[in-house]
């Protein structure tokens, strides 16, 4: 079941937020994939997605929870700080994207290249959201590369046609922005150094 709260915080700008419910043993990476897969939004906006742990409540299920099913190394989940954003940037293509706070950025750093050789298995359905078609998912053994987006520098994997299909920086030591494809990272990156203007 999916609410459309107003009241939810997300760390950047959101043209609409929503809820999704998951539950203990549920798959919640192929629940926030399929709900951010029927997103219909216009072109530029944004939209934020809240992993809770019962219909009526707005306050984020622990990321600890979220990632449960994923093979992501525990020393990258204990750096990982309470607060984080699951969102759909919808530009050329529908683009999911997955903002994390850590709180300790040596750790962060190797273990986000420690989890590079799961991170497709592990993010398929967010992939899936945005690249629709299964054959270009056969991601075989093509490796991340190193790339500086919006000045940042970034890890890409591509698709076996050289199409990016996940990426993500580091805009500072203590956020780690993911994405399925260029446009979003770089668009959440400018937003994440408005809201630090901002405050």
């Amino acid at each position: 079941t999916t609410a459309t709260n107003k009241n939810i915080r997300t760390i950047i700008t959101s043209s609409k937020t929503a809820t999704v419910t998951i539950t203990e043993g549920s798959d919640s990476l192929a629940l926030i994939g399929a709900k951010l897969g029927t997103v219909n939004e216009s072109v530029g906006s944004v939209y934020g997605l809240v992993p809770v742990l019962y219909a009526t409540s707005t306050d984020p299920a622990p990321i600890q929870e979220v990632l449960d099913a994923t093979n992501i190394p525990s020393r990258l989940v204990r750096s990982l700080g309470p607060e984080y954003m699951f969102g759909l940037y919808v530009y050329a293509i529908n683009g999911p994207f997955l903002i994390l706070k850590d709180t300790f950025f040596q750790n962060a750093f190797s273990g986000m290249l420690e989890w590079e050789k799961d991170m497709a298995n592990d993010l398929l359905p967010l992939i899936k959201a945005s690249h629709r078609n299964e054959s270009e998912l056969k991601t075989g053994t093509h490796t991340f590369q190193d790339q500086v987006i919006s000045n940042v520098d970034a890890r890409v994997l591509k698709d076996g046609s050289g199409k990016t299909i996940l990426v993500y920086g580091f805009p500072n030591s203590e956020t780690i922005v993911i994405a399925t494809d260029q446009d979003t990272l770089k668009y959440v990156l400018e937003e994440l150094l408005t809201v630090k203007t901002v405050q």
